[in-house]
């Protein structure tokens, strides 16, 4: 009996199940980090020894991982770690099988294609009816992902890229302000990057260390994420105020990923990160910055805005690719 494999590799987990045309097999989820494995293939074979999966019987292996899905001398490299994998690596443990290597945003974009109402928390009023039209599905964690799902003329089709790597554009003027501060603060963290035209970027904002980059250069204070989102949950001013600026931005690039592709069907936030720091996240203010945009406010209105609350959204979207395959 032939078996399918699916994997959505973040910079921090590695997270891998069994599949079939009905989707991830809830009960085979295995997780991993990369402080205990050093490479791709490694975790793998851990994988299919712990859940006694022959290799051999491995038909389909969808690989969602963190970076760009176009290899470079045959190495794909994730966008964040100094790790890199290649095909053929893979090969080597399941060499029966059919292998995708996608970027990991593009799968949790073939995820939309089965939402229900109860997997979202809507930042507007929502009546549970999707509206028609593209959709596009963008989220920090260890960085920052960014996709887009094309339902319009014909079979859907997904578009992935690294808009986390564009350059940052402050969506309010506290942002602006702060902007300086947080280059100084990007520059102590990543004094090998070469580029002073592209600090900071998005995800030096928006995702972990972002957070972290954004409390230094409010308070000169350097905490992790994890501290700052204990602190703000437990009700310390400063700490909800670095989180209230972090969703003015995560708000503020909404806005342009809806200029950018005008996904009438929706935009969809996902990630651990937003999921778990929702009680922190004003609706009202969301909606605010993410329509404040001149002589555009009336379609971006148009436009709604979703907080993915799934937690297996990456593996589920690659299971849903490899029953489309």
């Amino acid at each position: 009996m032939s078996s399918w494999v699916v994997a959505d590799v973040g910079g921090s987990n590695i997270r891998f199940a069994c599949a079939d045309t009905s989707g991830i097999v809830q009960d085979s989820i295995g997780s991993l980090n990369w402080k205990s494995t050093p490479t791709l293939s490694t975790a793998l074979r851990v994988f299919l020894r712990d859940s006694s999966v022959d290799p051999r019987t491995v038909s389909q292996l969808v690989i969602a991982f963190a970076g760009p899905a176009i290899p470079v001398e045959g190495f794909y490299q994730f966008t964040n770690i100094p790790v890199s994998f290649t095909r053929e690596e893979l090969a080597a443990v399941v060499p029966g099988a059919r292998i995708t290597i996608m970027n990991d945003f593009a799968a949790q974009a073939y995820c939309l294609l089965a939402l229900k109402p109860g997997d979202v928390k809507p930042l507007q009023a929502f009546d549970g009816s999707w509206p028609p039209g593209n959709r596009v599905i963008y989220g920090p964690g260890t960085g920052l992902g960014v996709a887009q799902l094309i339902l319009e003329g014909g079979s859907p089709r997904v578009v992935a890229g690294e808009g986390g790597n564009v350059a940052f554009g402050p969506s309010t003027e506290d942002l602006a302000r702060l902007r300086d501060r947080v280059v100084g603060e990007v520059e102590r963290r990543r004094p090998e990057n070469p580029d002073p035209t592209m600090k900071p970027r998005q995800e030096d904002i928006l995702s972990g260390n972002g957070l972290e980059n954004l409390h230094f250069a409010l308070f000169d204070e350097r905490l992790t994420a994890e501290d700052i989102s204990e602190r703000a949950h437990a009700g310390e001013s400063r700490a909800k105020r670095t989180f209230s600026h972090f969703f003015d931005a995560l708000a503020g690039m909404g806005a342009d990923l809806a200029l950018t592709g005008l996904p009438t069907g929706g935009i969809f936030i996902s990630g651990g990160m937003t999921r778990r720091n929702l009680a922190l996240l004003d609706p009202v203010r969301f909606r605010e910055i993410f329509e404040a945009r001149w002589r555009y406010q009336e379609i971006l209105a148009m436009i709604p805005v979703f907080v993915l609350t799934r937690d297996s959204s990456g593996l589920e979207g690659a299971a849903a690719f490899a029953a489309m395959s």
